[in-house]
């Protein structure tokens, strides 16, 4: 094992999780799209501004039986968080989406990121969806990790970031109970 690592587990997130989720997010943002995404951009991410926004997400995923999961260790500090629901997309084979899973830079590779999505997976399957999709900006590094999971690429589109266009891919999964009992710990 790793140097100060230490088990976690995967639970819903509440209210006193804002502040470390928005830390991951606006890290994981800055250390993951640095040179892909407009620097002026990623300095404009405030840890305030996306805690106002998760105070908002969690009630609302929660009520909708789809709530945001973190990956939380021992010690009781969030290493990581997943975001999924019912699709915004337009591909009508997917019916749920992945919207957002990040994990701390120095907790990566351990297990959590697998574990976030085969929890996603599992509740999802549990309210109902039978398929899930995601969207990744095509330069993300972390690309591969979707494929190695079993996504296949399905479709791209581009999105502007920062006032500059950015190819993404979409992933698929169609089976989404395979995908949930495959990646079972």
């Amino acid at each position: 094992m790793a140097s100060g690592y230490t088990a976690y587990s995967i639970r819903e997130a509440t209210l006193d999780d804002v502040p470390a989720i928005a830390r991951i997010h606006v890290d994981g943002w800055r250390e993951t799209y640095a040179g892909i995404v407009p620097a002026d951009h990623l300095e404009s991410l405030t840890y305030e501004e996306r805690e106002k926004m998760w105070s908002r997400g969690i009630p609302v995923h929660a009520k909708v039986g789809t709530p945001i999961l973190v990956a939380e260790h021992e010690d009781g500090s969030v290493s990581g968080f997943a975001v999924a629901g019912r699709s915004n997309s337009s591909l009508e084979a997917y019916d749920a989406e992945l919207f957002a899973i990040y994990v701390r830079s120095e907790h990566q590779g351990r297990g959590i990121g697998t574990a976030l999505v085969a929890e996603s997976a599992e509740r999802l399957v549990s309210a109902g969806f039978r398929s899930m999709m995601l969207w990744v900006l095509r330069d993300n590094p972390m690309a591969g990790f979707y494929e190695h999971l079993g996504g296949h690429r399905i479709t791209s589109r581009t999105v502007e970031i920062g006032n500059k266009p950015l190819p993404e891919i979409a992933f698929g999964w169609k089976n989404l109970r395979a995908l949930a009992d495959r990646l079972k710990r």
